[in-house]
């Protein structure tokens, strides 16, 4: 799984990452934030401490706009596998299962309400184009329940 690391040393994932924080955070506290994360980590800071912080105190503060957020996450951890496997693994299903509550709900948190409504009127609009009409009536179906809801 992490074999892509091989090319990435843990400061260049560090500061890709960083690049992708906005001014509530700032680019030399992320880096100082995930450089320590990752020394918790080697002097024996289980990742199930500090999984919840990394995701609500850092990753929250990062927008979903452009998928930024996913973006970030996907590098935490790559990074977090730099640490260990089962550290990288371990925050990976933390996110998918915060994620999954979340979309039971309707919502995400890696994704605006909006860009997901976008992206499904754009499939909507593809599959009519394709005469699959439908399949475009169920995703509009969908569209419309989704939409409906609160935020």
């Amino acid at each position: 799984m992490f074999e892509e690391l091989k090319d990435k040393s843990e400061s260049d994932l560090i500061t890709e990452i960083s690049d992708l924080v906005g001014d509530k955070f700032g680019a030399e506290t992320a880096k100082m934030y995930l450089a320590g994360v990752m020394e918790n980590l080697r002097s024996g800071q289980g990742i199930k401490y500090t999984a919840g912080h990394l995701r609500g105190y850092f990753l929250q503060s990062i927008t979903r706009d452009e998928g930024k957020r996913r973006k970030a996450a996907d590098l935490v951890i790559q990074l977090l596998g730099l640490a260990g496997e089962d550290e990288a693994n371990y925050f990976s299903n933390f996110l998918n299962d915060l994620e999954a509550d979340l979309q039971e709900e309707g919502r995400s948190w890696f994704e605006k309400k909006t860009q997901l409504i976008s992206d499904l009127t754009k499939l909507s609009n593809s599959l009519d184009r394709k005469s699959l009409v439908k399949e475009a009536d169920k995703v509009d179906a969908i569209l419309e329940e989704f939409a409906a809801q609160d935020d």
